[in-house]
């Protein structure tokens, strides 16, 4: 393993934690995992795994066109920041007032300028963002005030939130802003010499040279006055986060996640300029592989385990990614039975326990039922008696509206090759087209279910004909 660092290091740590070898190249901004799970190798850049699209990959290295994607949903584009391409910027100077420069494919803030209200300004501030973008891709933005907000989304789930403050110096009454700032650097022992590895990064001098004026650098602040020494929020710059995700309304969090699904991105940083009681908030832009420290290791509030869930809902997603798939029906082979036949089975995912056709049924003893598999009306039918142990009596209801008692007993089953140790009731299912209902205690965990997928249909099929079973 390279040396890494930062939020590379958070999940290489989480990994190997969980007994996962990883292999971990970090080079600049760039981190890519290599490991093995579930029989495959796996790869995480950053932290967005091989489970995202390529589509994916492009939109969140390149704010211009996740912006467009964005403004196809009618709701989010309500909230969308206008940005513009370069070629327009005394246009759009025109017409908005005040506006931002960035790089369309940079990350940490580098070559932001904000404030911009004049043609010479937006000049300068254009070759500035040229040079950090890699791509010599340039966006300008309307240029919005309010609180700055990140929202992290995992897996289309948004479960943590920071304000972000952009970086400042407090007064004292005998020292300029420039040796505040000096001095902010060298004493504050929460601020790193690299992006992301603390709570805060050192200011940047050259972005504080850009903000400010010479007379703004020499200016004397009054005893306690804040005073803003950069222009944008980001950590990289300077910047602090404060934890807040208790704080931050449903409508932000829900508009996180519909960004982020609509992206298809597995995860992603979502920032939001709002308002200070959040009556107004506009959508800046949605990056791909944020940190992951933000929210580790806020400035101020508690910690949030971001990396530990990154996992969680990383290896859930292998798993998920590695189970069979199955249509709207499936063929089920009984272990241990008389029955030598694929017995035709429909598949329901809103149905809770799987169920079978039983006749026969009696209880032979406090804890075990018999029956018989079917009955005669049934081909398959062979009249072997089975004995099982009752592990639950449940009452029913069919979506017919009856309810009714039955008997729970697990049974070993291979379903489309799949072998199974369930649960099913004990049903009459001979007004039913399928003698056999899996229901979700049998799919979870086994199969993804496919709906488009129709499998083999017993004959047209008869609405009259289904009972999902639900407790």
């Amino acid at each position: 393993m390279s040396e890494v660092v930062g939020t590379a290091k958070l999940v290489y740590d989480e990994l190997h934690r969980r007994g996962i070898e990883v292999d971990t190249y970090q080079q600049s901004n760039l981190s890519h995992h290599i490991f093995t799970y579930g029989d495959k190798t796996r790869q995480v850049t950053g932290v967005n795994p091989d489970l995202s699209s390529g589509t994916s990959s492009v939109l969140g290295d390149n704010k211009t066109l996740t912006y467009r994607l964005l403004s196809t949903d009618a709701e989010l584009d309500m909230r969308l920041v206008p940005t513009a391409s370069t070629e327009t910027v005394d246009e759009f100077l025109a017409e908005h007032g005040t506006i931002v420069v960035k790089p369309s494919d940079a990350d940490h803030g580098d070559g932001i300028t904000v404030g911009i209200t004049d043609l010479d300004q937006a000049r300068s501030a254009l070759d500035v963002a040229q040079q950090c973008s890699p791509r010599n891709q340039v966006e300008i933005q309307k240029h919005v005030s309010g609180d700055d907000y990140r929202v992290l989304v995992i897996d289309g789930e948004a479960i943590a939130a920071v304000r972000r403050k952009p970086a400042h110096v407090i007064g004292d009454g005998s020292r300029t802003v420039e040796q505040l700032v000096e001095s902010e650097n060298d004493t504050n022992p929460m601020r790193g010499a690299h992006a992301y590895t603390s709570p805060m990064n050192k200011i940047d001098m050259d972005a504080v040279k850009r903000y400010l004026s010479q007379a703004e650098l020499e200016r004397v602040p009054a005893v306690s006055e804040e005073v803003q020494v950069v222009g944008v929020s980001n950590i990289g710059a300077g910047g602090s986060a404060q934890e807040c995700y208790d704080d931050m309304p449903n409508e932000i969090l829900q508009a996180a996640e519909r960004a982020a699904q609509l992206s298809g991105i597995f995860t992603c940083g979502f920032d939001v300029i709002a308002s200070p009681d959040f009556t107004q908030w506009w959508i800046m832009e949605v990056n791909a592989s944020p940190s992951f420290l933000l929210h580790t290791m806020p400035a101020i509030g508690d910690s949030v385990d971001v990396t530990k869930i990154f996992v969680d809902k990383l290896l859930t997603a292998y798993d998920a990614a590695s189970l069979p798939t199955i249509g709207v029906t499936a063929r089920v082979d009984f272990d241990h039975t008389a029955i030598d036949e694929h017995v035709p089975a429909r598949v329901d995912s809103g149905a809770r326990t799987s169920s079978m056709w039983a006749s026969d049924i009696n209880k032979t003893s406090d804890d075990t039922v018999s029956f018989c598999l079917f009955s005669p009306s049934h081909p398959d039918y062979t009249g072997e008696v089975i004995e099982r142990e009752i592990v639950d009596v449940r009452t029913v209801k069919s979506s017919m509206g009856a309810r009714e008692e039955r008997y729970v007993i697990t049974m070993g089953v291979t379903i489309n090759g799949t072998a199974i140790h369930t649960e099913f009731t004990l049903a009459d299912r001979s007004r039913q087209l399928y003698p056999i209902l899996l229901g979700r205690n049998t799919l979870a965990g086994h199969f993804l279910v496919d709906c488009s997928q129709a499998g083999d249909a017993l004959h047209e099929e008869d609405p009259d004909n289904f009972e999902g079973d639900d407790e």
